[in-house]
């Protein structure tokens, strides 16, 4: 026996020119066991008796012919020979069955290099088939999956260019099993990607496209292979999870993903699982022994004859393999017709041939045909779409989707054909998208019927044709309905003046569309649009409505932020002040808005500095600014203009901003920014906010400060000057009515107290800023600061006496604010923040005030058992112990 271990990598010492394998041989077998040659096993496969194969097996020597050609039958004899061995009762594989295969194996490794490179391409395709029945029997082990392990593990050290044996071992295709074929495209999917290899994926897809023409039942196995890599399923691969070719050992989600595109391109260029798709529903599996034999092609294929016409009237087939080569068949007839002969005679046959055929309600050939002839070549669409119009709405003919052939181009132009399977919602998006081809293609063939609908010979053709566009729509990606009403605009801008094509988009979009739909046409006329017909659509009532409900609807705040970031990208700055001007009255609207601005702005500054930053300032100087203070716009709604700020304890004033608030993903994009983009997004906010005599309202800059704790050291310099500049400019203005809305010096710094002692974030750094700054002042305002807590505290003492009334009646109100309040006294006494000058003052102003302890003394009493009477207490019990050390110091 050769000794090898299976399973580990590279087993053989293969140089370049031959391969070195030391054999070791049992010789009493080879002097005293009879050869097993081929002509032995051609006899036992004749008749073939599973007791008898196993006794010549376990008492015969194999022997390969030295020539090629008998080897090769040698080769595939033998293993068919195996694979028809039953396994045991236990599922498992003979021992004998699996001696004789590593014996075979072994053979074939000592063989000539040339014929071991082609040794998978001599095994039949009924040997490829006893496999596959093998395989199924148990996937745990079998022939298969040895055969393929082994081969996975030789053909790849040869030493040879990848294409010279990627090539040979597609030959495991012809095996038609889904997992294996999935593992063996993921693995040559990761080696092109590694190598840089064009060809071979390509000259793979002809094999594959080979048995979709000669065995129906490998439609099915395509569609398997496609789920399986869209779904990224690992589990299904798991059996082969020892079977590495190449350096490709892990499937990343990234690989799975190249390799279903790339399986895509294969499967729409070849057609093959694109029209198995388009033939519905019903596409049971084939039988590969039901290939029909079409024999009525004219002689003549230039033209179309009577007999063509009567293949294309045949009905059509049950079998699904069946329906692929027929119709194959004709299409294939068609492109010889065009090839050789006269286009125009083409185009008159293939119109006589519609005239005749229809209205039709027998499902026949031509359905599929004509639906597959146009989308893999749309410069037919004019002539059959016009054709079918008008010989299916004659009279009072009416559309429905379910009549012939309606059914088989909607299976080709709809999301059914485009949108994958799976769970993955990205995956699903990028597919979709990668896909261009596809989209183009639908889209023109939606184009061509909106024409129709637009200059149709008569009013009922007209109406059908509009029936017809609107049923494939609504069934449409979201890509393929924007790239239609991109070409829409595109060719109405030829031959009409802008306002023809503003009045006529907005004519479509107003139809009764889903709301998708609509969303989907009113953001891809804005991106598309120019300057002049933007302009035109937005004069239109109807399409402002369509626009503001874009934005304002949580459904469609996708396509919301798409269309944002499209505009970003393609610098389309009219469109964004008509945006701007649309929207001002809509709170939810301009909420939506800036949130999709800010979600793709500030990753767009590096590439796109100037027009962004331009945009930037509108918003940073625009009075819409608030919005962002708030978390959705329904909230924004139903709300004033200034809800974000309430009324605490009856006089003092909270800002209450949501950790889902617009503000904060602010400042995370501006956090996680680069360097370059982050200075120039502060510069920018420092000259609108802080540039002339002006500052904007106190309000925004309290409710910014609420983010302070979170903020980077870039933001938190920027807003310690806003509050900088405020105190200034209440010093020099303090009597100027129209200073920070009128409010003074003291009241700023009452208002930065509530901010502290009420906010619901943390906010101990921007107290520890307050007092940094204040103790750099020459009036630091002390006295004015320990007033403004021991009215806090005064106030708290009497809502708390509130409560307790209203408690007792059964009347309770909330009392949130109590623990923030408790956390912003200990840190106002604490010594650990003696190191400010300011705190130190205030402290010690506290400290020595019975008005003080009094407070705190009424605001325990007002608490009942619990924890916060506990702190509260050891509060008071902090203070007074200051204050009888103090009176000890007094003389007596």
């Amino acid at each position: 026996m050769l000794t090898r271990q299976r399973g580990v990598k590279n087993p053989f010492q293969l140089p370049n020119c031959a391969i070195s394998i030391l054999v070791i041989v049992d010789l009493a077998r080879v002097l005293n066991e009879p050869s097993l040659g081929l002509k032995e096993v051609k006899e036992l496969q004749q008749n073939f008796e599973a007791y008898k194969v196993l006794q010549t097996l376990r008492h015969a020597q194999l022997s390969l012919p030295s020539d090629s050609g008998d080897a090769g039958r040698y080769f595939d004899t033998t293993v068919l020979l195996l694979a028809r061995v039953p396994r045991g009762r236990d599922g498992t594989i003979s021992a004998t069955v699996m001696d004789a295969f590593e014996r075979l194996i072994n053979l074939c490794v000592g063989a000539d290099r040339t014929w071991l490179l082609h040794s998978l391409e001599q095994i039949s395709r009924n040997t490829w088939q006893a496999l596959k029945v093998h395989h199924e029997a148990s996937t745990a082990d079998s022939l298969l999956l040895r055969l393929y392990a082994d081969y996975t593990t030789i053909l790849p050290n040869l030493g040879l260019p990848l294409q010279q044996w990627a090539l040979p071992m597609a030959s495991f295709l012809d095996a038609q099993v889904a997992p294996l074929a999935a593992h063996f495209w993921t693995s040559i999917v990761g080696l092109c990607e590694e190598q840089g290899e064009t060809g071979l994926l390509s000259r793979i897809s002809e094999r594959l496209h080979g048995l979709v023409s000669s065995e129906s039942s490998v439609t099915n196995l395509m569609g398997e292979v496609h789920d399986i890599l869209l779904d990224r399923n690992r589990e299904t691969l798991k059996m082969f999870q020892q079977c590495t070719i190449g350096n490709v050992v892990n499937f990343t989600n990234g690989l799975f993903d190249i390799a279903a595109m790339q399986f895509d391109v294969f499967a729409l260029d070849s057609g093959a699982m694109t029209t198995a798709h388009a033939m519905g529903p019903d596409q049971a599996e084939a039988d590969v022994t039901k290939i029909p034999s079409i024999t009525s092609h004219p002689s003549d294929a230039n033209s179309f004859t009577p007999l063509t016409a009567q293949l294309l009237a045949h009905e059509l087939p049950h079998d699904a393999g069946e329906k692929l080569l027929v119709t194959e068949s004709v299409l294939q007839q068609w492109i010889r017709s065009l090839g050789i002969g006269d286009a125009f005679v083409f185009q008159a046959s293939l119109k006589k041939v519609i005239e005749q055929h229809y209205p039709n309600n027998r499902k026949s050939v031509l359905d599929l045909a004509i639906a597959q002839f146009m989308y893999r070549h749309p410069e037919w669409m004019p002539t059959i779409v016009s054709g079918l119009v008008e010989t299916m709405f004659k009279d009072t003919s009416v559309y429905n989707i379910r009549n012939c052939p309606f059914y088989a181009i909607a299976s080709v132009y709809t999301k059914t054909i485009t949108e994958p399977k799976g769970s993955n919602p990205q995956l699903r998006k990028r597919r979709k998208t990668y896909n261009v081809g596809h989209v183009d293609t639908c889209a023109a063939f939606f184009a061509e019927l909106h024409s129709l609908t637009l200059r149709g010979t008569t009013k009922n053709k007209r109406k059908h044709t509009r029936a017809w566009l609107s049923e494939c729509i609504k069934h449409s990606s979201n890509e393929v309905v924007a790239s239609f009403v991109a070409r829409v605009m595109k060719d109405a801008r030829l031959t009409s003046t802008t306002k023809n094509v503003a009045h006529n988009i907005v004519q479509l979009i107003s139809r009764d569309w889903p709301t998708r739909i609509v969303s989907i046409m009113a953001k891809s006329a804005i991106v598309v649009a120019d300057q002049e017909t933007l302009a035109a659509m937005l004069a239109k009532d109807e399409f402002r409505k369509v626009v503001i409900g874009l934005f304002e609807s949580e459904e469609t705040s996708l396509i919301a932020n798409d269309c944002v970031e499209d505009l970003l990208y393609l610098q389309k700055g009219y469109a964004f002040d008509s945006l701007t001007a649309v929207l001002e009255k809509s709170h939810a609207g301009m909420w939506r808005f800036l949130v999709s601005f800010i979600h793709s702005a500030l990753s767009s500054v590096p590439t796109n500095s100037e027009f962004v930053l331009s945009h930037l300032r509108q918003v940073l100087l625009s009075d819409n600014f608030p919005v962002l203070f708030y978390t959705s716009p329904a909230e924004q709604e139903a709300s004033t203009h200034t809800s974000w700020e309430t009324t605490v304890l009856s006089t003092h004033r909270a800002f209450h901003i949501p950790a889902s608030a617009a503000i904060h993903l602010w400042t995370q994009r501006i956090n996680l920014a680069s360097e370059s983009t982050r200075a120039a997004v502060i510069t920018l906010w420092r000259q609108c906010w802080m540039n002339g005599k002006r500052l904007p309202p106190v309000n925004w800059i309290l409710c910014l400060l609420i983010t302070y704790g979170n903020a980077c050291e870039d933001l938190k310099t920027f807003y310690n000057e806003l509050i900088q500049k405020s105190m200034e400019f209440l010093a020099t203005e303090r009597h100027a009515a129209t200073s920070l809305d009128g409010i003074l010096d003291g009241d700023f710094v009452r208002r930065i107290y509530d901010l502290i002692f009420f906010a619901e974030s943390d906010i101990q750094p921007l107290y520890d800023t307050f007092c940094r700054m204040m103790s750099k002042q020459s009036d630091p305002k002390t006295s004015d600061s320990a007033k403004c807590i021991l009215r806090l505290l005064m106030d708290v003492s009497i809502e708390l006496n509130q409560y307790s009334k209203s408690t007792e009646s059964g009347n309770v109100t909330s009392r949130t604010w109590l623990e923030h309040v408790i956390n912003m006294l200990e840190i106002c006494i604490d010594e650990q923040h003696t190191e400010h000058t300011f705190h130190e003052q205030v402290r010690n102003i506290l400290f020595h005030s019975t008005s003080f302890t009094s407070r705190l003394k009424r605001i325990r009493d007002a608490i009942e058992q619990g924890s916060e009477r506990s702190r509260v207490d050891a509060l008071l019990h902090k203070v007074e112990g200051f204050q009888a050390d103090q009176q000890r110091l007094l003389p007596v």
